[in-house]
C-alpha cells in the first residue's frame, strides 16, 4: 500500500526529540553492519541536477530513499520510506525534514552524536495510522 503525506503532516507528527534519541542506535547499527547507507549519487544535465541517497536498517525492517532536483541552488526533495515487513510505502516531500536536519546541524550536531555531521535519520516500521512512520533521511 502507498501512503502519501504533505510537509504539514510531517511537521505535525514527527517527534524530532525522539528522532535524535535514536541516532546513537543508528550509528551503532551502521558500525555493526545492521544498517547501510548508499552515498549520494548525482547526475547533471544542462543546468539541472538530480541526486539520490538511500539507507537500509535490517533489524528495524525499514529502508528509505531521498531524491531531489536542483536548479540554480534551489532544491526540491522527495522521500520514500519502506516498511519492509508490511510492504507499505510512504512518500512525502522532504522540505520539513531537510529544514529540521539543517537546524540541528547549525546547533552543533557533532555534540549529539559521535560520528559528526553524517546525514542519517531513523525510521520505524509498522506505523498503521494516517501519519508517516517516524524518520529522517
Amino acid at each position: 500500500m502507498i501512503h502519501t503525506y504533505t510537509d504539514e503532516d510531517v511537521t505535525r507528527t514527527v517527534g524530532w526529540r525522539e528522532v535524535l534519541q535514536d541516532l546513537p542506535a543508528a550509528f551503532e547499527s551502521l558500525r555493526s553492519g545492521d544498517a547501510a547507507i548508499q552515498a549520494r549519487q548525482r547526475i547533471d544535465c544542462g543546468s539541472w541536477k538530480l541526486s539520490g541517497m538511500g539507507a537500509l536498517w535490517e533489524s528495524r525492517g525499514v529502508a528509505a530513499y531521498k531524491t531531489y532536483t536542483s536548479l540554480n541552488g534551489q532544491f526540491d526533495f522527495l522521500v520514500n520510506l519502506f516498511d519492509l515487513a508490511r510492504q507499505d510505502h510512504h512518500v512525502m516531500p522532504a522540505a520539513e525534514i531537510t529544514r529540521a536536519h539543517r537546524g540541528h546541524d547549525s546547533l552543533g550536531s557533532a555534540q549529539h552524536h559521535p560520528a559528526g555531521h553524517e546525514k542519517n535519520g531513523t525510521l520505524r516500521p509498522g506505523h498503521p495510522g494516517p501519519h508517516p512512520p517516524r524518520g529522517l533521511a
